[in-house]
């Protein structure tokens, strides 16, 4: 086992995500944390209204908008299947993983040695 240093760099994701989040609401964005989207009403190909349920309160809600974000991480395909429509996610080779902590103030990268087929290749 061995360590390296290097000059490398992060972002917090948490703070990023909030101060997007901040700004998009004072240009009238508003978002719906804990919040399930049961139906899209849509026409031509736009989607017109949402009808969704308050997860915490039981609420229903329908909301009309001129356009809506699917920020619904790892959900994504299933709020795309309302409207009949699919992405293909998977994870692979440098994807990154974001945790609810730090484990560390510094990034931690998994370095492994290169395989000989690999260096040959090049």
């Amino acid at each position: 086992m061995s360590a390296v240093k290097v000059p490398d760099g992060a972002i917090d994701p948490f703070k990023l995500i909030l101060e997007n989040a901040k700004d998009a609401e004072s240009h009238g964005a508003k978002f719906f944390l804990h919040t399930e989207v049961a139906s899209l009403r849509i026409g031509g190909d736009r989607i017109r209204s949402v009808e969704a349920k308050d997860l915490a309160t039981g609420e229903e809600l329908s909301m009309e908008a001129s356009f809506f974000i699917n920020a619904t991480g790892a959900w994504a395909n299933r709020v795309l299947r309302l409207a009949g429509l699919h992405i293909g996610i998977a994870l692979s080779k440098g994807s990154l993983l974001i945790t609810n902590r730090r484990f560390t103030h510094r990034v931690i990268n998994h370095c492994r040695p290169p395989r000989m087929e690999t260096l040959s290749s090049q």
